[in-house]
């Protein structure tokens, strides 16, 4: 993101919440617990995170989610949705997740939206121990923007009925 493409970032954000989604997002520092688990497939770390974030949007009374995920690679025997979806519909025991959909997030407009929200997440994260992560750079403001819209003071740990950040 750059200062002359900003205010496009900002107003798509603005459309995104006028529709009055919802977004969910895991945080893992690294530095005090790695939840990557050592010896353990990366497809499979990255699963692990995928199921744990999914399952913290099963919040009331039995969704049913399709869900798009970026895209990642995994070896051809890997069924990598199927993966995800048992693991959720078998901990809530009912059909939860219908489908999942794998994407380069350059070709879906809901997946580009939630790395932005996860940008400006990060962003905030990075300003408590980063001196190069600003407040008043351009990923900073629309951090900042982003929790204007929301109604948030911050989005470190944020928690809202629209907007939350589990800490892991």
């Amino acid at each position: 993101m750059k200062k002359g493409t900003a205010h496009f970032y900002r107003e798509a954000v603005r459309v995104l919440y006028a529709s009055g989604c919802r977004f969910s997002c895991l945080v893992a520092d690294k530095a005090k617990k790695n939840p990557m688990k050592p010896g353990l497939e990366s497809w499979k770390n990255y699963a692990q995170m995928t199921i744990l974030a999914v399952g913290d949007l099963i919040t009331w009374k039995r969704p049913l989610l399709s869900v798009v995920v970026d895209n990642l690679s995994t070896p051809a025997e890997v069924n990598y949705e199927g993966y995800i979806a048992t693991a959720i519909n078998t901990k809530h025991s009912y059909l939860a997740v219908a489908g999942i959909n794998r994407m380069n997030s350059r070709a879906c407009w809901g997946l580009q939206m939630a790395d932005v929200l996860t940008g400006a997440v990060v962003h905030q994260y990075r300003q408590t121990r980063d001196p190069s992560a600003k407040p008043g750079s351009v990923k900073g403001q629309l951090a900042a923007d982003i929790a204007s819209m929301w109604g948030l003071d911050s989005l470190i740990g944020a928690s809202s009925t629209r907007f939350t950040v589990r800490e892991l």
